[in-house]
């Protein structure tokens, strides 16, 4: 119920939203475009955004992020339910900041800011691309990028090991370049 304390950043709702994943979990994209425009609703205030949705693939169990993300184990799943989402949320009045995250690969939460994550090119545009490249097709505000380093191995990568936040290769060529994304890009 209504605890009587407000602030700046309550509407006077106090729903308890299904979680991204428990939400893709029914494979209805019409389902996930209704919630999405609730959230949307919700969020949809002036000078507000949505730090989410949590986007990344389920590759690991361990990954302790699992719950906020909602692509599950596909990228061609992942990126439809994406689309859907990213869609929806834009067609109510004044959407708030969309912020899809975390770029790229953030396959594990201990140790995060520690670790290189070594991966070819081929594996990100077929694997871990999709549902970002599908919320860049559907028009999201911004994207955050992750704590750890990615190494980017083949193709037209050359920056070698780099923060994500500060990678040549995955954030200009393939974000901005490849991808076409013309929003913002923020730090986790």
């Amino acid at each position: 119920g209504d605890s009587g304390q407000l602030n700046q950043w309550d509407q006077g709702f106090s729903p308890c939203w299904p979680s991204a994943m428990t939400i893709s979990a029914s494979w209805d994209v019409d389902l996930m475009a209704r919630w999405s425009v609730e959230l949307a609703r919700e969020f949809g205030v002036p000078n507000r955004g949505q730090l989410g949705p949590g986007i990344n693939l389920a590759r690991y169990a361990w990954n302790g992020r699992l719950g906020e993300y909602m692509a599950g184990e596909d990228p061609f799943f992942g990126a439809r339910m994406i689309e859907a989402m990213v869609r929806a949320y834009r067609t109510v009045d004044r959407p708030a900041i969309q912020v899809v995250k975390h770029f790229i690969p953030n396959t594990i939460e201990t140790g995060r800011a520690e670790m290189t994550e070594v991966v070819d090119e081929r594996t990100l545009f077929e694997v871990y691309y999709p549902p970002f490249a599908a919320a860049v097709d559907a028009g999201v505000s911004a994207v955050m990028c992750s704590y750890n380093a990615v190494n980017c191995t083949t193709g037209m990568c050359k920056a070698g090991a780099a923060y994500a936040c500060a990678n040549d290769d995955v954030l200009n060529k393939h974000l901005k370049q490849v991808m076409g994304f013309k929003g913002i890009v923020m730090s986790d």
